[in-house]
Order: structure tokens, then sequence, then C-alpha cells
């Protein structure tokens, strides 16, 4: 007899969220040492039932399940809001593994969207990122393009009217760094 056959009978009779836990996983995913196919209905039942029962290796199971099928239909999505989805699950490792270059990735295919928010919202993640250097090398220069961009579209003024005093106000950390002034005037040259 098989330990996954054990483990169904004992989850039926005693509903004891470990036996339910297994159960459930064996479906899930499959298991072919135990010669159980891959039911996802049926391991989704097997994993609540345990959940139920305040399982919480069943809900991580169950967590990581969702999250990874929607990470692959944001994959498939060509629009502003899957990018900004993924941008953000990776940026906060909401789910898989903190990667700040599929975050910048995501970001930067975001930037190139039109409509919504997206360019907007994905210049200003993208100054950050740079700032910080996160996923990037750490560029100050990159930093305020990309927050000019985010400050124009934002505002919609014309850059030319800008000031450094605008820009401290919306981002102190970089305007008060020592060599600010030149590093502003030449993003200015570069923001189209």
């Amino acid at each position: 007899n098989s330990i996954f056959k054990k483990f169904l009978k004992k989850a039926k009779e005693t509903e004891d969220p470990s036996y339910m836990n297994y159960v459930g996983r064996c479906y899930l995913y499959g298991n072919e040492d135990e010669n159980v196919q891959k039911n996802e209905k049926l391991g989704l039942e097997w994993l609540n039932k345990s959940i139920q029962k305040n399982n919480p290796e069943a809900l991580h199971i169950v967590g990581k399940y969702y999250i990874k099928k929607s990470l692959a239909i944001y994959e498939k999505g060509n629009d502003s809001e899957s990018y900004s989805c993924l941008a953000w699950i990776y940026e906060h490792g909401a789910g898989v593994q903190k990667d700040y270059e599929s975050a910048m990735y995501w970001f930067e295919k975001l930037a190139e969207k039109d409509g919504c928010d997206g360019p907007y919202e994905s210049y200003y993640h993208l100054g950050r990122m740079y700032e910080c250097g996160l996923g990037v090398e750490k560029d100050l220069q990159k930093a305020i393009v990309k927050n000019l961009k985010d400050f124009i579209l934002e505002i919609g003024k014309d850059f030319t009217f800008i000031e450094s005093s605008a820009l401290s106000i919306r981002f102190p950390v970089i305007v008060t760094s020592a060599s600010a002034g030149k590093v502003i005037s030449d993003a200015l040259k570069q923001v189209p």
C-alpha cells in the first residue's frame, strides 16, 4: 500500500489537517512516486479543508499556487496594469524572491506604454530605483532624468519652468546632494 492511500484514508477518517495537507499537495502537483495524477481541483479542495483546520503550511501552498498563476496571467498581459503588477511583485518579493532587475524590466516596459498612469508611475519608480541602486547601478543623473519625466507628466508643465526649489520639495534626497545643481542642469537637457 502507498503512503498516499494511507494518508487519504486517515484524512477522511480523522480530518487531521496534516493528512489533508499531504493529500492536497499530492493532488495539486501530482506525485509520480505515489502514482497520483495531478488534479488541481481536488488538491485545492483538500488544502482548503486543511486551511479550515488552521494548517499554516496548507495556507502557504495555496498562496504560492495562486501567486504563480497570477504571474503567468500577468506575463501574458500586454497592458499597463499587468506590467505595473509584475514590477510591484518583483520589487517587493510578494510571493517570489525579491528581484530588482526584474522589477526594473517591468517598470521599463510600463514606461513604454501609453494610457492610464503607465509612464507617470513608471518614471517615478525608475527614478527611485536609480537613486537607490536597486537592480541597477546607482546613478543620480538617471534618477533625476526619470523623476523629471514623472514630474512633467504629473503636473503637465513645460520643463523649462521647473525650478530647483520645486524639485527639492518633490525629491529632497536627490536635490540636497552636493552636486545637485550641475546634475539637475544636465538632466534638464535630457528630458524631451
